[in-house]
């Protein structure tokens, strides 16, 4: 259940993600998409999950373990890291912040749980503590083109630096509150992370804020797919997905230049060698007014398979979803359907391939 479920008016919709309800819908997702991409919305992000991660040599242990350098985690910048399986294949992926004495690492909700266990089995004698997060806490995010100037009108005195920040840069502009710009990609915008008590208002001063207003979890999906963004569930398959393939170097998660970690090696020979088969592709559906549904094989003429659909979402008749399509398939010219419906391919823009 949201924790701005009581402090949200009666026309909000409702939806599970990852079994926690969230918001659906104000009124009408076109119009939230339409303040996503070319104004400023608000979005209740309170049903994520996070593991917190403290102690003297914290810093240490999850040197060893993550795929980002931990050093340039601080109190003035997050980072996006991943773990990974011996092999190289994608376990977790969480933002990482330092606050508040000790690291949060937040991550999808239904993989917090399983995520802290794994964190336990490498702790042994490692002077850090691995717990869940306090309670009474929760998480906003705030994108488009104008969230920086709508921040600026909440806290003044941060106005230019929060205009002036790039991807990563952290503000502590309340006691026990952290405002960091998202380390991935534009698009994904701005995270808040505050006491639960302090939610409501906050929540109420962003959505009436002018060039503001709120966006449900429908226009969000949508957003994340136009602009490619890989999540671990969908197009990140833990145990399966190499993470190179789904963006995570130019999604800023990968440091080659760190000492090893568990995976190290499949991700810098993949780099390195150029030697990836794989690589995420946004798809626009055509002629349908339905979209295929999420893990639809992605076919050529013959009916080979070049990869599964593992995002989809339609708003205002435009069609999309995003796929790890084999890149042979997709640059032999072949017309590719799913479960009927033709469409077209595109590597994402903020991609460079390998």
């Amino acid at each position: 259940m949201s924790q701005l479920e009581g402090a949200l008016d009666g026309t909000v919709s409702w939806i599970e993600d990852r079994g926690r309800r969230v918001p659906q819908s104000f009124g009408d997702p076109l119009t939230e998409l339409g303040r996503l991409e070319a104004m400023a919305a608000v979005v209740d992000l309170t049903h994520m999950a996070w593991v917190r991660v403290s102690g003297a040599e914290r810093t240490a242990f999850l040197s060893g373990l993550i795929t980002q350098q931990i050093r340039k985690a601080t109190p003035e910048r997050a980072i996006y890291a991943g773990m990974l399986t011996p092999q190289g294949r994608f376990l977790w992926d969480f933002t990482l912040v330092d606050h508040d004495e000790g690291y949060r690492l937040i991550t999808e909700p239904d993989r917090a749980a399983q995520l802290a266990d794994r964190l336990f089995f490498y702790l042994l004698r490692t002077k850090a503590k691995v717990e869940a997060p306090r309670p009474g806490e929760g998480l906003l995010a705030l994108a488009g083109p104008e969230a920086a100037t709508v921040l600026g009108g909440l806290w003044p005195a941060l106005a230019d630096d929060l205009l002036r920040a790039e991807r990563g840069d952290a503000f502590t502009p309340e006691s026990g509150m952290k405002v960091w710009r998202d380390p991935r990609h534009v698009s994904c915008g701005w995270r808040l992370l505050a006491p639960s008590s302090r939610l409501p208002t906050l929540w109420n001063a962003l959505a009436s804020a002018p060039g503001c207003a709120p966006a449900g979890w429908t226009a969000w999906e949508h957003h994340r797919i136009r602009h490619a963004i890989p999540r671990a569930g969908a197009e990140l398959l833990p145990e399966e997905t190499i993470p190179t393939e789904a963006g995570f170097v130019e999604l800023n998660a990968v440091d080659f230049g760190k000492g090893c970690y568990v995976g190290q090696e499949t991700i810098a020979r993949t780099h390195h060698r150029g030697t990836l088969k794989h690589h995420l592709y946004r798809l626009t559906f055509h002629d349908s007014q339905e979209a295929p549904r999420v893990g639809a094989e992605v076919q050529l003429p013959s009916g080979k398979a070049a990869g599964r659909v593992s995002s989809v979402s339609r708003i205002g008749g435009e069609s999309i979803g995003l796929a790890v399509l084999r890149d042979a398939d997709v640059e032999s010219g072949h017309p590719l359907t799913a479960e009927g419906v033709s469409l077209t391919v595109q590597r994402p823009e903020w991609m460079t391939g390998g």
